[in-house]
């Protein structure tokens, strides 16, 4: 809104604070922000209506509205030849404390002020949006005896024509001044906007949340729980009548799900976490109100001064982070039962596949042969009888301070067989070719969980063959390689839980055997431009129509099983600007291409182990060695290394690289 004079006439409105005026005067830019449901702005009559007409009307009606009463004041005026300019002035600090029954604050020129000779410079105190003078000074520094709002202008003024006696302090306003000037063709400047001050009883707050340590970070559930708990290492500051609280929140908005009288809570979903300590004034926060899982630390920190808001307290945002895993086992639940073989008698425990259940949870019911209502810290396996009548369960405690098995027909079926704490291979009838559950198990009551293994042998092999599916070391399933003077070795693994060989296969776009690696490792820095397929195979025995040239999915194997992956790795070989990214030791190799006779520069000192690797992903040379920056190591395989390009592999304390070697 436009505004006109120390009266504030309305002379217009608009959506953007640009207006245009035909007259010399006065005037003033406002803000008003309103809901035009409640104010119904076609009261205001434009020359008549005054901004504190709007001001009364908001406030008599009690309309939830707000207008900048002050605003942005101009004067508009007939240019003249006076050249007097206030410039403008700025707040040392705006926000006063009000101390001891006074308020003190300054403000300093920003230098923009044209002062003509015989001309002074005055600094006028005014109080409220009226701008009512109580006080001027030769400097902008000002003591006032009581809170509200103030502001400090500049006046540069010529004594000889503009009379200060005309002042009655507490009745004239700065609009008054700027009316006399301009109706009188004075040639002097005042700075209506000024240095705005607010004078406020500051409200002492000396609450400090402290600072809290985590006990543990990462921690397992165990039984579905976990106790998390943080130490103090910095006591909180609690004021008189104030109260502490500790929080529980949860993932990174800070969600807080607990509140607790001490640091220490119980957790039983795994996520990221964090303990804080809140400092508060049960007069002014209620923890009551705060609604767990929807609340967040950042809510309440806003609500503190240390946050911006009004509240004094304390509350430590970051906290003391931990971590909650679930570390149970893989095959917790009967759905997710691991296969076992059944291998000839005899070869038991070299078969042995290793198992823990010390994190496991109670997933079945009752053991028909142990105490009804226990907590079983039970795992799964499963496996097919093959053409046996029976299988001999052999087990190995191990850690177990507890430790028994059930024998069943399906997750929640009949229990064929129970033993506790077997100390010999148990044999079990078995129909042929039928699949059973072997449910492993500690007792709580009387020992926890532990590192176990379990081995199944009969008059016949059952083998088990499991693809499971194939990543990179890093856990990626697609990956880009640059060409360029860098190795780029990717190392490869499988989730599957056979104990029965595994092997990696290189294929091309269309799925068609390039190469059976020899290792988990290939070096695709060499390799032609192009995209690559790594898909793992499960298998006893040799492999079958493994040649080059032949489709991945008519794989087999010449023994009891075999199991190709459920998907791929896929490799894209491009051209790239080989600017190495991984901040790589820089090495001498040379000759390169050679003969297999070469030499090594070190660019650091200390030790390294140094592998050599085919293109198969074969170790072909392995060695530690010391060495001194600066220092060359020779190698002499003239004649014993095949011609292709090999990757040298260096790790060491002051990092790592890897270089590419060509064999001709």
């Amino acid at each position: 809104m436009l505004t006109q004079g120390a009266s504030l006439i309305i002379q217009g409105a608009g959506s953007v604070p640009e207006f245009i005026v035909t007259a010399p005067d006065t005037y003033s830019i406002h803000t008003l922000v309103y809901d035009p449901n409640t104010l119904d702005l076609g009261v205001i009559e434009f020359g008549v209506t005054t901004g504190f007409d709007v001001l009364d009307l908001i406030d008599q009606n009690g309309i939830c509205a707000s207008l900048d009463a002050t605003g942005a004041p101009v004067v508009v005026e007939e240019c003249s030849n006076c050249s007097a300019f206030a410039g403008t002035i700025t707040a040392d600090n705006p926000s006063v404390c009000f101390d001891m029954g006074m308020g003190m604050f300054s403000a300093t020129p920003d230098g923009n002020a044209v002062v003509p000779d015989d001309f002074e410079t005055l600094y006028v105190l005014t109080e409220g949006p009226g701008l009512v003078i109580i006080g001027v000074n030769n400097s902008p520094d000002f003591m006032v005896l009581s809170t509200g709002e103030y502001t400090i202008h500049t006046l540069v003024y010529d004594p000889n024509t503009l009379d200060l006696g005309l002042i009655e302090f507490g009745v004239t306003t700065g609009f008054d001044v700027l009316d006399l000037i301009d109706q009188n063709g004075i040639c002097a400047s005042l700075d209506a906007a000024g240095a705005a001050f607010v004078v406020q009883v500051c409200v002492p707050c000396d609450a400090t949340a402290g600072a809290l340590v985590i006990d543990e970070s990462p921690v397992c559930l165990f039984q579905g729980s976990v106790q998390v708990g943080a130490s103090v290492t910095a006591a909180p500051v609690v004021p008189d009548g104030y109260e502490v609280a500790y929080a529980l929140t949860q993932g990174p908005g800070l969600i807080i799900v607990a509140l607790s009288g001490g640091p220490v809570f119980s957790v039983s979903d795994p996520g990221a976490y964090a303990i804080h300590t809140l400092v508060y004034d049960p007069n002014t926060i209620d923890p009551s109100l705060v609604e767990l899982g929807f609340t967040s630390a950042t809510e309440i920190h806003a609500l503190l001064l240390q946050g911006g808001g009004s509240i004094c307290g304390a509350l430590d945002l970051v906290g003391a982070p931990v971590v909650v895993n679930d570390c149970g086992p893989s095959n917790d639940d009967c759905i997710n039962a691991i296969p076992l073989s059944v291998y000839l008698d005899g070869a038991c425990p070299a078969n042995g596949l290793a198992g823990n259940n010390y994190f496991a949870t109670f997933s079945g019911g009752d053991a028909g042969c142990d105490d009804a209502g226990s907590y079983l810290l039970d795992v799964w396996y499963t496996f097919n009888a093959g053409p046996n009548t029976s299988v001999t369960i052999n087990f190995d405690q191990g850690s177990m301070e507890d430790w028994a098995f059930t024998v069943m027909d399906a997750c929640d079926g009949n229990e064929l067989a129970c033993e506790i704490q077997p100390g010999a291979g148990i044999e079990v009838a078995t129909d042929p070719f039928t699949d059973y559950l072997v449910r492993v198990y500690s007792n709580f009551t009387y020992g926890n969980g532990g590192e176990y293994s379990i081995c199944l042998t009969g008059a016949e092999e059952s083998l088990v063959c499991d693809g499971g599916s194939v990543q990179t070391a890093d856990g990626n399933v697609a990956l880009s390689v640059c060409q360029d003077t860098e190795a780029d070795v990717i190392d490869f693994v499988t989730t599957s839980v056979s104990a029965e060989d595994y092997s990696f296969i290189l294929a091309d776009a269309n799925d068609i055997i390039i190469a059976v690696l020899v290792g988990g490792a290939l070096d695709f820095n060499s390799a032609p431009l192009g995209v690559y397929h790594i898909w793992g195979i499960s298998h006893n025995g040799a492999l079958v129509g493994a040649e080059p040239g032949s489709d991945v999915t008519s794989v087999t194997s010449d023994g009891s099983c075999y199991g190709l992956s459920a998907g791929f790795v896929q490799v894209s070989v491009e051209v790239c600007n080989g600017i190495d990214e991984n901040g790589s030791i820089a090495w001498g190799l040379f000759p390169n291409p050679g003969n297999g006779d070469f030499s090594l520069t070190a660019s650091q000192s200390g030790a390294f182990d140094l592998e050599l690797v085919d293109l198969s992903g074969r170790v072909v040379l392995r060695e530690r060695m010391t060495l001194t920056k600066g220092e060359r190591h020779a190698f002499n395989f003239a004649g014993s290394l095949a011609r292709g390009v090999y990757s040298v592999r260096l790790n060491g304390e002051a990092g790592q690289a890897t270089l590419r070697l060509v064999v001709q």
